[in-house]
């Protein structure tokens, strides 16, 4: 059902405009989604010594900040509705890995390694520990196989 899926745009760093799409989920499905994906990221490369307050800020704002908002608005809703709900949060291999001028980056991304690390294990425990509600688990993936795959398909089609 296509109406049944939808994709938002919102600056996910601001509540106000977190708390509107939590307002317009609500409004058109009238329960909660049983599936967040939290997706945005951005990055604002340069080596620590010459970062300004601003980069770091901008890049903690939409990586961190951001998922916790949208995590936060759209889980209270699956709690009131006593709906399950899974959140996938789309992290990085810089997050393990680190990477030349991207440490505020990293230090988001490595944020969801650790507190959603990827395995079933962790999310049985993960679900009672951090959410606090058995309806509701979560998990963190690395976007860099989908990134091989790519570069390996635009290689092979070349």
């Amino acid at each position: 059902r296509p109406d049944a899926h939808a994709a938002f745009t919102c600056d996910v760093s601001k509540r106000a405009q977190v708390e509107k799409l939590k307002e317009y989920s609500r409004e058109r499905w009238i329960r909660a989604p049983n599936v967040i994906v939290n997706c945005a990221g951005i990055t604002r490369d340069s080596i620590l010594l010459n970062m300004t307050e601003e980069q770091f800020d901008e890049v903690i704002g939409v990586n961190l900040k951001g998922v916790y908002l949208v995590t936060k608005a759209l889980t209270e809703l699956a709690l009131a509705d006593e709906v399950s709900q899974s959140i996938i949060n789309i992290s990085s291999i810089v997050g393990k890995s680190g990477h030349s001028g991207q440490a505020n980056y990293a230090a988001t991304k490595v944020f969801f390694l650790f507190i959603y690390p990827p395995t079933e294990q962790n999310l049985l425990r993960l679900r009672e520990k951090h959410l606090g509600n058995k309806l509701l688990q979560s998990t963190a993936l690395c976007i860099i196989i989908i990134i091989i795959i790519i570069i390996i398909i635009n290689i092979l089609q070349r």
